[in-house]
């Protein structure tokens, strides 16, 4: 009995060495994972951040963006302001030589017959002036002939 009793003391020695293994091998197997851990957890903190600047430098180009454009957007305001007022000049403008037009075509009305009358005018004044040379000639032809006559 005594060599059952050594035989199991024996194999719960065995037992427990290998056991001592096991927990050794597994410690390590653990430590092993821990160190593997702890480097995929800096891994990870690192890669969170170059996120959080990635983050910043993103909202920092947005706020540039977004400043860009309503730089633009007033620029445009402004170009439009510019179009609208001159295109109010235009209308101005217009309207005036409208109304100019309306005042030369009125004085064109009124004037016309008054052109036509100093046409009328000028062609009998033409007409005057002719008869007058032709008296004048014809008188200086009876003079002519008044002093031949005397001779």
């Amino acid at each position: 009995m005594e060599t059952t009793t050594q035989t199991t003391i024996e194999t719960l020695r065995e037992n427990f060495a290998t056991l001592q293994q096991e927990i050794a091998l597994a410690n390590e197997r653990g430590t092993s994972l821990h160190v593997l851990l702890e480097q995929e957890k800096e891994i990870v903190l690192s890669r969170d951040e170059e996120i959080q600047d990635l983050t910043v430098t993103l909202s920092l180009e947005m706020d540039e963006h977004s400043h860009q454009h309503d730089a633009f957007q007033s620029e445009l305001a402004l170009q439009d302001s510019s179009l609208k007022f001159r295109d109010l000049e235009m209308d101005t403008l217009r309207t005036q030589m409208e109304e100019k037009d309306r005042e030369n075509a009125e004085l064109a009305e009124k004037v016309g017959p008054l052109r036509k009358e100093l046409g009328l005018e000028k062609e009998e004044n033409g007409k005057l002036k002719a008869r007058h040379a032709q008296i004048e000639l014809e008188k200086e032809r009876a003079v002519f002939w008044s002093s031949r006559r005397k001779e």
